[in-house]
């Protein structure tokens, strides 16, 4: 046990969210954690109920005296996006994180962290085990599937919760107020391809793009940081023209909603081109290097030689899959022009598979405007159907979250803040999705704000929470559900 992370202040929160992070709860796989935060809610005597969707709600009764307060929900989800360096030995099914302090925050090995959304469960257990609180009558509710498209949020039912105020635990910047959301969608597209044998007199390679920051698609768009899929690909149209380089195989990403930090290509190359195509390699690890000496110091690039693959890609179909991803949007599509800094549309190439003959490209759009939005998908599958894709299919994930500045529950938590803290807090929409414009549309007259410690690089192996903001959040949830 790390007997540091436990010393931390606010000691409840810290050690809860430890807790919480020796249960793997990659998305979809969060039965354990319920099972476990259900198991501790029942033995405090709280009363527990899971949805059919696998949603946990805890019912905790006012204070003494507190008991004619307006019913408030903390809401939080249950499960994390599962991001590993290439060098990390992890298995998200089945291993603890190894989580450690290291100056002023808490991160993890070489994986993701899981502080979004484990400091938000954690401060709920927190909130729930406390009997000093004043508080009035709380609804918790654990959400699943968030990182899966709001899968949870989408399947509550009109009644399951008396709330008509919520709280969410999922922002990821302390003494910020969010009121409003980007909507999300998904165009992902499938390439058939042909399995052809490998060209005579060839050596087989993995070409190796790691070390870049990935990042959360609704947080870090704006950072233009690295694609991994776009600068693999960028190599291989080089390649493939200069080399004859041949591919049998391009994987990128993992997670749609995250910005791809590494990728690799399985590549033949004849053995005549073999001088250039190394010469090749150092150079563009070179180019990277030079392009992005601030934003992506780590970059590494190179070749590993590895056993000749069965079959490499057709011709045809791979020179038209280098074209798409070429074209293919990537990054800010527009500013909003109401808030200064805020990504109004943006389209994320999140991840690349393939295998069996098939080639999955995988992207994922944010826009407050829906049509704008529906527009950027139109054009990807557009691209994506020049290129011969045999399927390219559109999924609304979550409807956005419209800001009301004239909230009550707003101006509250606004002036709870400044008391507290004697600063203004900074009022604020966000291009990540929150699961508030899910529940406000099942929920139309709930009313709704966002709050949470600083967390950076969410989505990422890099991930990390800022220990002084976690105690500043809880004080601020404490005296929230005081004052409202």
């Amino acid at each position: 046990m790390n007997r540091e992370i436990l010393e931390l202040e606010p000691c409840q929160v810290w050690t809860h969210f430890y807790n919480i992070s020796q249960i793997p709860r990659k998305s979809g796989k969060e039965e354990v954690a319920r099972h476990y935060i259900k198991t501790f809610a029942e033995g405090l005597g709280f009363e527990t109920i899971v949805d059919k969707t696998g949603n946990l709600l805890v019912r905790k009764p006012a204070v003494p005296g507190m008991e004619t307060r307006e019913i408030i929900c903390l809401q939080s989800h249950l499960d994390m996006i599962t991001q590993k360096s290439n060098d990390a030995i992890h298995d998200f099914d089945e291993d603890p994180l190894q989580i450690m302090i290291d100056g002023d925050w808490v991160t993890a090995d070489r994986t993701t962290l899981g502080a979004d959304n484990g400091i938000g469960v954690a401060a709920s257990m927190a909130v729930l085990e406390y009997k000093t609180i004043p508080h009035g009558p709380l609804e918790f509710l654990f959400t699943v599937g968030e990182e899966s498209g709001f899968i949870g949020a989408l399947g509550l039912k009109p009644g399951f919760l008396k709330s008509k105020v919520l709280i969410n635990l999922d922002a990821e910047l302390e003494g910020h107020l969010y009121n409003g959301s980007a909507g999300g969608r998904s165009t992902n597209a499938i390439l058939k391809y042909t399995e052809e044998n490998p060209l005579p007199n060839s050596a087989a390679y993995e070409i190796r793009l790691t070390g870049l920051r990935g990042g959360h698609s609704g947080v870090d768009i704006h950072m233009e940081w690295g694609n991994a899929i776009k600068l693999m690909n960028r190599f291989l149209c080089q390649a493939t023209k200069s080399w004859n380089v041949r591919v049998a195989s391009i994987e990128g990403g993992s997670v749609v909603t995250a910005i791809p930090g590494e990728a690799f290509a399985i590549v033949t190359v004849p053995g005549e081109k073999l001088t250039s195509f190394f010469r090749g390699v150092r150079e563009f690890e070179e180019t990277l290097k030079e392009e992005l000496s601030i934003s992506e110091p780590s970059v590494v690039f190179e070749a590993v030689a590895v056993d000749m693959p069965r079959g490499i890609i057709d011709k045809f179909t791979i020179d038209s899959l280098i074209h798409a991803i070429c074209e293919c949007p990537h990054g800010v599509v527009r500013m909003n022009s109401d808030q200064e800094g805020l990504v109004h549309t943006s389209s994320n190439l999140g991840k690349i598979t393939t295998g069996s003959g098939r080639i999955e490209i995988f992207t994922f759009q944010r826009s407050f405007d829906d049509h704008e939005m529906n527009e950027v998908g139109t054009r990807i599958r557009r691209i994506f159907k020049w290129a011969g894709a045999s399927k390219v299919t559109h999924k609304l994930i979550f409807q956005g979250w419209k800001p009301d500045k004239t909230s009550p529950l707003l101006k509250k938590v606004e002036s709870i803040y400044k008391e507290l803290f004697r600063l203004e807090p900074k009022v604020k929409s966000i291009h990540a999705g929150l699961e508030c414009g899910v529940i406000k549309s099942i929920y139309p007259d709930m009313e709704m704000v966002s709050i949470g410690p600083t967390i950076c690089f969410a989505h990422s192996p890099n991930e990390r929470v800022n220990i002084v903001s976690v105690r500043d959040f809880w004080m601020f949830l404490v005296e929230i559900l005081k004052g409202v």
